[in-house]
């Protein structure tokens, strides 16, 4: 009977054990996917942030962009779309996406910055505009690459970011956090340069530090 109870007493052991490891791992698992959600919800909340540049850009001066971007036919508003928008917010606001449109052809978010900074003709330190992009470019592994970085991604990120041999990418709260405080510190050159040349309405705007 005492080696049946002990049998048993293994057995329970066990049974917590394998129950203990499957816990840890299901904890495991969405914790990496609360992290990977939030970054790739920053690279969504970064598009927007263009777009808004974007209609900010029509609010204040609309000639300008117009002029650089909707030089042909296929880049203008017939009368019976407009009547049909109404409203003079409305209108800019549907050329503000159609224009984000545009630019977002490229397919890139480099390409999408590099044509909003080119027209606006504003310095914004190089360093701080690679290490955003770096960490906007997770997303792209993390949807298409299976969070695996690529050999491209590796190079940009040598000295920047620690990546084990199999190319998995650590993606926790430090990578998380580091990549919306860098994301953010971007944002906050280019508001800082549009709001000085006056491109953009001057705004309160709350960053965390």
């Amino acid at each position: 009977m005492k080696h049946l109870d002990v049998r048993l007493t293994l057995i329970h052991n066990s049974m917590f054990h394998d129950r203990l490891l499957i816990l840890v791992g299901v904890y495991t698992t969405s914790r990496k996917k609360i992290h990977e959600q939030a970054i790739v919800d920053l690279y969504r909340f970064f598009s927007r942030y263009i777009k808004d540049l974007i209609e900010e850009f029509m609010h204040t001066d609309p000639m300008p962009l117009l002029q650089q971007v909707c030089g042909n036919k296929d880049n203008t508003i017939n009368y019976a779309k407009i009547i049909s928008i109404g409203d003079y917010g409305k209108i800019i606001e549907f050329m503000a996406n159609s224009i984000y449109r545009k630019f977002e052809n490229e397919r890139s978010t480099t390409k999408l910055l590099d044509k909003i900074l080119s027209y606006t003709k504003i310095n914004i330190d190089s360093e701080v505009k690679e290490n955003a992009l770096l960490y906007l470019e997770i997303r792209h592994l993390i949807i298409h690459n299976r969070s695996l970085a690529d050999d491209n991604f590796m190079t940009k990120a040598n000295g920047k970011l620690t990546i084990n041999a199999n190319k998995k990418l650590p993606i926790n709260y430090e990578m998380s956090s580091s990549a919306i405080k860098k994301v953010c510190e971007l944002c906050r050159l280019i508001d800082k340069e549009l709001v000085a040349n006056h491109m953009v309405r001057e705004r309160c705007i709350v960053y965390n530090k």
